[in-house]
C-alpha cells in the first residue's frame, strides 16, 4: 500500500511537507502549490482508472491525535479527501472547485 503523508506547518516560516512512502520528501511554501503537485503526481493513475490502495495521512501537529487519515482506492477519492482535510487552508473557491471536480 502506498503512503502519502502531508505535514501542516506549525509556525509562520515553516513549509508544507509531503512524503511518499517515506522515500521522497518535498517542501512547499503554499498549500495551493502542494495540492497542484499531488494532482499532477496522481493524474496518471486518475486517467487510467487504476485502483491502488493508498493511505493518506495529514498531520496537523506533533501529537498522534492531530491526524486525519484514510485509505482510498482511486486517485479521485484521495484528491477529494485531501481537499476536505485541507479545507481550512485552501481558499473557499478552490475547495468548492475540487469538491465538484472530484466528488461523486
Amino acid at each position: 500500500m502506498d503512503r502519502i503523508t502531508v505535514q501542516v506547518p506549525q509556525k509562520e516560516k515553516q513549509k508544507w511537507i509531503v512524503s511518499f512512502s517515506k522515500l521522497s520528501h518535498r517542501q512547499w511554501r503554499s498549500v495551493v502549490t502542494l495540492y497542484g503537485y499531488l494532482e499532477r503526481r496522481l493524474k496518471v493513475s486518475l486517467a487510467s482508472g487504476e485502483r491502488i490502495k493508498r493511505l493518506l495521512k495529514v498531520r496537523y501537529g506533533p501529537k498522534d491525535d492531530d491526524v486525519n487519515q484514510g485509505v482510498y482506492e482511486t486517485s479521485k477519492e484521495l484528491l477529494y479527501a485531501l481537499a476536505a482535510f485541507l479545507e481550512n487552508y485552501l481558499s473557499k473557491e478552490m475547495a468548492q472547485v475540487k469538491y465538484k471536480l472530484y466528488g461523486n
